[in-house]
């Protein structure tokens, strides 16, 4: 194998070994539904993929207002206070890779707004994100045009080795 194709093989090993670490990271998918009487119930649910690192025992979500109600998964626990809500698991009971929990929610007076929810895993690392409706399952357009790139590259090298040998 040519020294040039080497290097853009190696090239895709390290962007590939990247993407997948960048999806392996647990998410949260969440609704938002208006109530009869003009409450707002929030509901999630934290998906873990079974490449991910570790375990979810924390989930965080900085509020506008008060909650109402919050509903909390079995052997799950809540916090919660003017500006937040929080939910803890039990030990033993964490959002394990390779599964999915719902069961978390709350109600509000305050309707749909954009913000920051946080995720602690089992090795600490602090996940940040914003939600506010179901996750497509769509690459990003800086991985798609990598991949293509890195396509194109191998097939530029090739073309180039027959050519020098015919």
């Amino acid at each position: 194998m040519s020294r040039k194709l080497s290097f853009v093989v190696a090239v895709l090993t390290v962007l590939l070994a990247f993407g997948v670490a960048a999806n392996a990271a647990p998410i949260v998918v969440s609704g938002a539904t208006q109530q009869a009487g003009g409450e707002w119930l929030y509901e999630y649910e934290i998906q873990n993929p079974a490449e991910s690192p570790g375990s979810v025992y924390d989930f965080y979500i900085p509020i506008l207002g008060d909650p109402i109600d919050v509903y909390t998964p079995s052997d799950w626990y809540s916090f919660y206070a003017t500006g937040f809500v929080e939910w803890a698991a039990d030990w033993g009971y964490e959002v394990s890779p390779g599964t999915s929990l719902s069961g978390f929610g709350f109600t509000s007076l305050v309707g749909p707004v954009t913000g920051p929810m946080y995720l602690t895993t089992d090795d600490n690392d602090y996940t940040e994100f914003e939600v506010t409706g179901d996750v497509p399952g769509v690459p990003e357009p800086a991985t798609i045009l990598l991949t293509s790139f890195g396509i194109i590259a191998a097939g530029v090298a090739r073309f180039r080795s027959k050519k020098k040998r015919g």
